[in-house]
């Protein structure tokens, strides 16, 4: 299991040229870690032990990162210089705020076998609603009508 972060990486990095009409990928190879977390989250619910469930925890942190890593890359690519700008900033505050949470909710557990997960799943939660706030922004963003 200690491969699949650096898949999950491997795939954000490749999905921006998903997209591109230029794309290194061939036609109809389109990378997804939809089905990655979803085995994951069945694994978890499937899963008694607190080292496991902390281990999947992570895993399922891993790889919503990667799925918002390819959120902010998709919509960095559709702004303008100063909107870029802006995003790279918005981006580096959050990212503060999410480890702080993050780190909050393991404290809350006092370093006990669940703080682990407790930490993992306050990143995943954070970055599931920044992942669906970026979404939204793109489609918004693609969604206009040309010539206005």
């Amino acid at each position: 299991m200690k491969l699949l972060p650096a898949i999950c990486f491997a795939l954000a990095a490749s999905s921006s040229f998903l997209h591109a009409a230029d794309s290194i990928l061939p036609k109809g190879w389109e990378p997804s870690t939809t089905d990655a977390v979803d085995y994951l989250q069945q694994a978890l619910q499937d899963e008694k032990a607190q080292q496991g469930i902390n281990r999947l925890t992570g895993h399922i942190a891993s790889v919503l990162d990667a799925q918002l890593l390819v959120a902010y890359v998709e919509l960095y690519d559709l702004l303008d210089e100063k909107g870029k700008a802006s995003l790279k900033e918005e981006q580096a505050q959050w990212l503060t705020k999410r480890h702080k949470n993050a780190l909050a909710a393991a404290k809350g557990e006092e370093g006990g076998t669940a703080s682990s997960m407790e930490a993992n799943t306050a990143f995943a939660d954070f970055t599931t609603k920044r992942l669906q706030a970026l979404e939204a922004r793109s489609k918004k963003l693609t969604s206009k009508p040309v010539g206005r």
